[in-house]
C-alpha cells in the first residue's frame, strides 16, 4: 500500500473504530472502552496536525470541534476510574466509603452526558466533515510524510535538549511523543525495535506520571471543599501527600532519562 491509499486506509481505519465504539456506548460501556475511544480521537487529531503540516490553510479545528465534547466527557469519566482504581488499592479503602460514593456519583452523571452526546449532535455532524478529510488526504505524497516526520523529531530533539527539565516542558514532550508515534505508525517512519521499545516505556512512565497529576487535582479540589466529613477528610489529605511523593519521584525519573539523552541514541 503507498501514499494516500496508505493514509487514506489508516485515517478510515480510525473512523470504523469511533463508529464501534459508538454503536457500544448505547447499550455497554467498559472503562477500557473509554480510554480507547479517547485514543481513537488522539490519532485523529494527529492526522489533522499531518495534513496542517502540508496543507496551511486546512481548517483542523473545524474538523475536531465535533469530537471535542464528547472526548472532554470521556476524559472526565476516564479519570473518576482511575481515582476510584486508586482508592481501591489502597490501605484507606474501607475508611473513605463516603467519598468512593460520591465518585460514583459523579462518574454516573458524566455517563449520562456522556449518552445524550454520543447519541445526538456527535453521530450526524462528523459524517459531512470525514469527507473532506479523505479529500486532502488524496492530495498527500510519501514526500509530505518524510518531511512531516524529519520536522516533528526535530521539534522532539530540542524538547530533549536543555540543562533543566520543567514539568511545563515535560507536558509538552508528552502530546508531541503521542503525536509523533500515532503518526509514525501511519506515514510509515522507521523507528528501530530498540528505541521504540524504549520509547514505549518512556510514554508509559509519562502517563503513570500524568495519572498521580490527575488524582492529585482532583484530591485538592475536594480537599477545598465542605462535602467531606473530617475524618474521611483526613485520610485524603494523606492520600494526597502520598501521591506528591510519588509524582515527584517518576518525575525524578523522567528527569533522569531525558539529562541522559539515551532516548536519542
Amino acid at each position: 500500500m503507498k501514499g494516500k491509499e496508505k493514509f487514506r486506509s489508516y485515517f478510515q481505519k480510525r473512523i470504523n473504530t469511533i463508529n464501534l465504539l459508538k454503536k457500544k456506548a448505547t447499550h455497554s460501556f467498559t472503562p477500557s472502552d473509554y480510554h480507547s475511544l479517547r485514543i481513537e480521537i488522539k490519532k485523529l487529531n494527529a492526522i489533522l496536525e499531518f495534513i496542517n503540516f502540508y496543507k496551511s490553510d486546512f481548517k483542523k479545528k473545524h474538523f475536531i470541534k465535533n469530537y471535542k465534547n464528547i472526548f472532554k466527557t470521556a476524559g472526565k469519566i476516564r479519570e473518576f476510574q482511575l481515582e476510584e482504581d486508586f482508592i481501591k488499592k489502597s490501605k484507606s479503602k474501607n475508611l473513605l466509603k463516603d467519598y468512593s460514593r460520591r465518585l460514583k456519583e459523579l462518574k454516573q452523571k458524566e455517563k449520562i452526558v456522556f449518552q445524550k452526546e454520543i447519541k445526538g449532535k456527535f453521530t450526524g455532524e462528523i459524517k459531512k466533515s470525514h469527507k473532506q478529510v479523505l479529500k486532502v488526504l488524496n492530495k498527500a505524497t510519501e514526500e509530505d510524510a518524510v518531511n512531516y516526520l524529519r520536522v516533528r523529531k526535530n521539534k522532539i530533539e530540542t524538547l530533549f535538549g536543555g540543562k533543566k527539565v520543567k514539568q511545563k516542558k515535560v507536558h509538552e514532550l508528552r502530546k508531541k511523543l503521542k503525536e509523533f508515534f500515532y503518526n509514525t505508525k501511519m506515514l510509515g517512519g522507521k523507528e528501530s525495535h530498540k528505541n521504540e521499545v524504549k520509547m514505549d516505556n518512556f510514554q508509559e512512565l509519562l502517563g503513570k506520571w500524568h495519572d498521580k497529576i490527575v488524582i492529585i487535582k482532583h484530591l485538592k479540589e475536594t480537599v477545598k471543599s465542605d462535602k467531606i466529613g473530617e475524618k474521611e477528610l483526613q485520610q485524603l489529605i494523606k492520600l494526597k501527600w502520598n501521591l506528591v511523593s510519588g509524582r515527584e519521584m517518576l518525575f525524578r525519573k523522567i528527569t533522569k532519562i531525558i539529562e541522559s539523552k539515551v532516548l536519542r541514541q
